[in-house]
């Protein structure tokens, strides 16, 4: 089969669109397991700044130095990129959380805290990310297909345009 110059910028427009796809969908469109961590590691440090217990909860240096990491971790995750590493302060997102836990629920039962709600809302947004993921690239997939469609209509189109301009050689 032998490719016309239509045909030609066709594929070549597809591919071009097809990698631009790709990288919006894998890299801009949803955030990554990295990002949601960030974001709920961010959101349980706030629960414990509004409480009255962490401005009370301080029996010692230990307790001082804890709220300082605390407050660390928080300017690192606000000015965190997305992508660039798991760690904060050098915990593994979900080890800091889990220390937070620890220090503000286990050792302290009567603590007003309830990072429950915290907890499910991100727990359910990581296990639905791989669904979600899946159905942005098919709705992604679905417009790059119209769209090169499109496109190789509008090619079909001038083509049959131009031939109709051409004129017929007649044989005398």
């Amino acid at each position: 089969m032998k490719l016309n110059g239509w045909q030609r910028l066709w594929v070549v427009t597809s591919i071009i669109i097809f990698i631009i796809a790709v990288f919006y969908t894998i890299v801009l469109l949803l955030p990554g397991k990295s990002e949601i961590m960030s974001r709920w590691a961010c959101e349980t440090i706030e629960a414990v700044r509004k409480t009255k217990e962490y401005e009370e909860h301080s029996s010692g240096p230990e307790d001082a130095a804890f709220k300082l990491r605390l407050e660390l971790a928080l300017s690192e995750l606000r000015d965190a990129r997305r992508g660039y590493g798991d760690k904060v302060l050098g915990y593994g997102y979900k080890e800091l959380i889990d220390k937070i836990h620890e220090k503000y629920v286990e050792k302290n039962p009567l603590t007003k805290i309830r990072f429950d709600e915290i907890d499910r809302r991100y727990r359910n947004e990581l296990d639905s990310l791989p669904i979600k993921r899946a159905k942005h690239a098919l709705v992604i997939f679905a417009i790059y297909l119209c769209l090169i469609s499109a496109i190789y209509g509008f090619g079909r189109s001038i083509g049959w345009i131009c031939r109709g301009f051409r004129t017929k050689k007649s044989p005398l």
